[in-house]
């Protein structure tokens, strides 16, 4: 039988005030800071006999609560599903919803014309991935985010304009009904595993996922055919630096310097150089690249 959150409890003014607690940092990290089980900004809320009311004062309304705030168990390691349901009333609304970890989130967003029901169903096993040096399977909590007027498309665009909505103040409020949250147990035999032998991500597929070890020995071969037959960059050094720029001092070490006005890499020979490449990715973000 699927586990049900308490939402009522989230109108306990008790749960308001600052307890000590672990929460996750937008940049990825986390640590044990004092405050509320229950996080309400711009917006109040009301327990009605079909779900939660959520009364949205300006646009980027959030509405979050820890597992205890929820009354849900700790440790979610015996659930692989999290159902959540929110109904959008007289207003088209925008409404992002994270299952936040102490390193990343898990998060699902959708736009819900007025008058409609949205269910969330979120797929719970790769909570490890989002946990951190926390126990793999332990979430900091749940989170709503709620907008409806000027927005952007993007994450990526809210941080770049200052964590601020546009026009955020000039929208008209709107409700909405948090119906309910539900923790789905796993099915009998269903793995907790989240990376292959691979070091690929379970849950997930994608073109140029490795299937087995035939495939690997064929994609290993085609890159090494690549290699063979690509010249390398023309007016690159041994370190791929930029031999045709300009010659700066060779110190023998990597570096960062101001060049001409400009903040540039520095290769140990002294030509300049550019760092392309990943340095790491996250269950959290929505952003399309």
């Amino acid at each position: 039988m699927p586990l049900s959150a308490q939402l009522a409890r989230l109108t306990d003014p008790a749960l308001r005030e600052k307890t000590e607690r672990y929460v996750s940092f937008r940049d990825g990290g986390g640590g044990i800071i004092f405050r509320e089980d229950v996080v309400i900004n711009h917006a109040s809320v009301e327990e009605l006999d079909d779900g939660l009311a959520i009364h949205a004062t300006a646009d980027g309304a959030i509405v979050e609560a820890t597992c205890r705030g929820l009354d849900l168990p700790e440790d979610w390691r015996p659930f692989g599903t999290l159902r959540t349901g929110i109904k959008a009333q007289g207003e088209r609304i925008h409404v992002e919803c994270s299952v936040l970890g102490a390193r990343n989130r898990i998060v699902q967003s959708k736009w819900i014309e007025a008058g409609s029901t949205h269910e969330f169903i979120m797929d719970l096993h790769d909570l490890p991935l989002a946990a951190g040096k926390r126990p793999p399977f332990c979430p900091t909590g749940i989170k709503l985010q709620i907008r409806w007027g000027n927005t952007y498309p993007t994450e990526g665009e809210w941080v770049k304009n200052n964590g601020t909505w546009p026009d955020s103040e000039g929208n008209a409020p709107v409700d909405c009904l948090w119906t309910g949250v539900e923790l789905v147990e796993r099915p009998e035999g269903d793995s907790v595993a989240v990376v292959d032998g691979f070091g690929q991500r379970l849950n997930g597929t994608w073109p140029t996922k490795v299937s087995d070890d035939e495939h690997f020995a064929a994609v290993k071969a085609e890159e090494e055919e690549w290699l063979k037959n690509t010249e390398a960059p023309s007016e690159r050094n041994r370190f791929g630096g930029w031999a045709a720029g300009p010659q700066l001092e060779a110190t023998g070490f990597f570096r960062v310097i101001e060049h001409e006005g400009r903040w540039w890499y520095v290769d140990p020979d002294g030509n300049l150089f550019w760092s392309v490449g990943t340095t790491g990715i996250r269950v959290s973000d929505t952003t399309q690249l």
